[in-house]
């Protein structure tokens, strides 16, 4: 082998990089260009680098209803009518336990990956990070600059305040109504409230202040199933999406001084989005999208000419094809003169012990005497 690679270095250094080429080609083609994938996870073991949620919301609804007491003149109460009725909305992102998906990541022996992936303290997605840098044209410069290496992740309690004048009196009461992620789904909610003005079961002190929450969405709303979602490159999210809120009192003689309908920012369950995070033959590419609440906000995408970076690759090989014989004939050069010194510097050592030897022999020989 030695003997051949002595006699035909250009056609051993083109064999060697045919060899690469051809596993390169083989890897592309038969891996993913993506950097990580998602899947649900699910009840069993399971293997993860990493784990996120998908965004939900949860819709907080603070009604401060205005009751009206009517007194006669024993101070006995006759009626408690509604008022008023205010309401106050708060939405909260959180996470949809249901959509729980794993992220591993997807090695590439030809590439150098740099990958970060960070959840806020609820496991929504905050940041992803990757670096990606394709090392085919390392691997060759490498192979031609150094001929000696080619083998070598509660409903609040019910506050009154009540004050009175000698005939009639005006109770406030406040209370707080949870709609869950699951409810929220749904077309409407219901919100029971029945206030009663002296703590009795009298019919004529209860005041109904019971109203009803419809969702206004389109006709086809249907939101995704978590058994429909298989494993996919990327990571998943979901769209935001403008809810419309529309107020209903049951006690129709009421006419409240809030607005009947408002309008809320959600997560959008009806969507899924995937949003792909690749490589790139022949570059470094760098992806940095960004979310909130795990949904995007921001996709940053580095990525340089994938044509340029394929073009260096037979200007690289052609550059080692030239250098390498020489290089190896300067090798044999530099063995063969390291060999003569070695020698020269062993012929001297010799020459300096023999010397040596003579200057301490005995006058005479061992085992004979003259008298």
């Amino acid at each position: 082998m030695s003997q051949f690679i002595d006699q035909h270095p250009v056609l051993f250094t083109t064999f060697i990089f045919l060899i690469i080429i051809i596993i390169y080609i083989i890897v592309v083609a038969r891996s993913s260009n993506s950097v990580i994938k998602s899947a649900r996870l699910s009840t069993g073991k399971q293997h993860a680098d990493m784990m996120y949620y998908l965004p939900t919301a949860t819709l907080t609804i603070t009604a401060t209803a205005k009751i009206t007491i009517t007194k006669d003149s024993n101070n006995t109460i006759i009626s408690a009518n509604l008022a008023d009725l205010s309401l106050e909305n708060t939405v909260a992102i959180v996470p949809d336990t249901k959509f729980c998906f794993a992220v591993n990541y997807q090695p590439n022996c030809f590439m150098n990956d740099d990958v970060r992936i960070t959840t806020n303290s609820i496991g929504l997605l905050d940041s992803v990070s990757t670096t990606t840098d394709d090392q085919i044209n390392n691997i060759i410069k490498q192979i031609g600059d150094s001929p000696a290496q080619v083998l070598g992740l509660k409903p609040a309690d019910v506050g009154l305040v009540l004050s009175s004048n000698i005939n009639t009196s005006t109770l406030m009461a406040t209370k707080i109504f949870h709609i869950g992620a699951d409810q929220l789904k749904g077309q409407s909610f219901e919100c029971p409230w029945l206030i009663n003005a002296d703590g009795t079961l009298k019919m004529q002190t209860n005041a109904d202040a019971s109203f009803k929450l419809t969702f206004d969405r389109p006709a086809n709303y249907t939101p995704i199933g978590e058994d429909t979602i298989s494993e996919q490159d990327g990571l998943f999210t979901r769209l935001a999406t403008i809810l419309s809120v529309k107020v209903e009192l049951k006690n129709k003689q009421v006419q409240p001084a809030i607005v009947p309908q408002f309008e809320v920012i959600i997560p959008d369950a009806s969507s899924l989005v995937t949003i792909a995070v690749k490589r790139a033959s022949f570059v470094k590419r760098v992806n940095t999208p960004r979310f909130a609440n795990g949904m995007m906000t921001e996709n940053y995408i580095n990525m340089p000419s994938q044509f340029e970076g394929f073009i260096s690759i037979p200007i690289n090989i052609a550059k080692a094809i030239i250098s390498i014989p020489g290089a190896i004939f300067n090798f044999k050069i530099h063995h063969k003169y390291d060999n003569q010194l070695a020698e020269l510097d062993m012929q001297r050592r010799l020459a300096i012990a023999e010397k040596q030897a003579q200057q301490t022999a005995p006058l005479f020989p061992i085992g004979k005497t003259d008298i």
